[in-house]
């Protein structure tokens, strides 16, 4: 269901900036400009790469005066979700390297928790015991 979710609407809109920034050499304000007018146009509909590609070179031509030199099918598996999830690689990320990372530290964590309540319990129970041993020694409860 997230997977299917990821593919709609427009996940791919941060990645689409940076390909622009990367690949197209266009400052960041237009980058921004240019893909907001792809999202403003590709709302309400189906989108595909024949769609994105067509939407994708008038903003392009329209905040540039030229034409885009992205392949479209090319641009097209590069926007996909799981492609992104992959890519995003950075610290906090949700790529597969990154998360199982961040899994093993929070078992590695969780561990270290675990042990230092069992011993806080450990150490809190010790008066008690002392107490049950003092009461069944004297016979009665103190």
């Amino acid at each position: 269901r997230l997977r299917q979710q990821a593919n709609t609407g427009f996940t791919f809109a941060t990645e689409l900036t940076d390909l622009l920034l990367e690949r197209q050499r266009v400052d960041s304000r237009r980058a921004h400009e240019i893909v907001g007018a792809v999202v403003a146009e590709l709302r309400g509909g189906a989108i595909d790469a024949a769609r994105l590609a067509a939407v994708l070179r008038k903003a392009f031509r329209d905040a540039t005066g030229a034409a885009p030199t992205i392949d479209a099918e090319e641009l097209w598996a590069e926007l996909g979700a799981d492609r992104i999830v992959r890519q995003r690689k950075g610290r906090g990320s949700c790529a597969p390297e990154p998360m199982r990372v961040m899994f093993e530290q929070l078992e590695g964590r969780f561990a270290a928790l675990e042990k230092e309540l069992d011993e806080t319990q450990r150490r809190a129970s010790f008066p008690l015991r002392i107490r049950e041993a003092v009461a069944e020694r004297l016979g009665r409860d103190w």
